[in-house]
């Protein structure tokens, strides 16, 4: 028994073909444009630039010459003639200045008041003695730009018998 397949069906078939094969170009289509799409958004660029770190340091001097990074205790400005706070008196008061300079070539420091601190086993903190620093610039940070020179005044005075 032979199939005969009608006209009519056969050209449904062949439209049917032709109309998913435009489908499916029509998606191809659609997909190289989203890739193209896809791809002119997740393009890269490249930058490169030098960075450098910043030079600091804080120095002191007593004579406002001969300059020296007191970075550490070890390292302190030592107040000479070592006879300059020796042999106080009752109710004497001695002072030295101390300059204090940014050496940086290029950036600003804030610079906290200065302290002192008793060394232990100093002969000088008899009872009674006291020692201040002060500041032509007060209680307050004070901000040295590169080169600026600062002065800060070391007071002792020693206490009543």
């Amino acid at each position: 028994m032979a199939h005969h397949i009608s006209e009519a069906s056969q050209g449904k078939k062949a439209k049917r073909r032709t109309v998913v094969k435009f489908a499916l170009a029509g998606v191809a289509l659609l997909g190289i444009g989203a890739a193209a799409t896809s791809a002119a958004w997740t393009d890269q660029a490249w930058f490169s630039g030098t960075a450098s770190a910043a030079s600091i340091e804080l120095e002191a001097s007593l004579n406002g010459t001969t300059w020296v990074s007191a970075d550490t205790e070890g390292a302190a400005v030592a107040i000479v003639p070592a006879s300059t706070f020796q042999n106080l008196v009752p109710n004497e008061t001695r002072t030295v200045t101390i300059q204090i300079r940014n050496s940086s070539p290029s950036v600003s420091l804030s610079v906290a008041p200065p302290s002192i601190t008793k060394v232990a086993g100093g002969t000088l903190w008899a009872a009674g003695s006291t020692a201040t620093v002060t500041t032509d610039y007060g209680a307050s940070n004070v901000t040295l730009t590169p080169g600026e020179v600062k002065p800060v005044i070391v007071t002792v005075s020693s206490g009543a018998l």
